[in-house]
């Protein structure tokens, strides 16, 4: 059951930054009435996987996008943009499902996503298995 919602301005403009390299990462969330994507929280240029995985609450869902580093075996680099759809498995409200409804229609207005990564818990939101998708 796929579920529509609008995303704020502030949601593209935080991934446009990451996308032209001038953010690292952005959290968003639903907002109250649970028809609008919004911006909770961006990372700098100079912010690390363990910052963004320490910005997601513990026990609340999030969408969120990180720019990806990747170093290759023959020694090339690139960046990938990665989509989480942040559901812990300890969350205990009724926003589960909604949540999880709701990813595409925010990826599909995300151009640029090149993978889109499902967590249940913070161990699921790990740098080097995200990595190994484009290796």
């Amino acid at each position: 059951m796929a579920v529509s919602i609008e995303i704020a301005q502030e949601v593209i403009d935080a991934f446009e930054k990451v996308s032209k390299k001038l953010g690292k990462y952005a959290i968003f969330k639903a907002d109250d009435t649970k028809t609008k994507a919004i911006l909770e929280f961006e990372g700098g240029l100079d912010a690390t996987f363990e910052q963004f995985k320490d910005a997601l609450p513990d026990n609340l869902p999030r969408w969120a996008v990180f720019d990806l580093h990747i170093e290759k075996d023959d020694g090339s680099t690139c960046n990938k943009i990665v989509f989480y759809n942040y559901v812990p498995d300890n969350y205990t409200g009724m926003d589960k499902l909604f949540y999880s409804a709701s990813k595409d229609s925010i990826v599909k207005e995300l151009e640029g996503v090149a993978k889109s990564i499902q967590a249940n818990d913070k161990d699921d939101v790990d740098e080097k298995e995200a990595i190994e998708n484009f290796l």
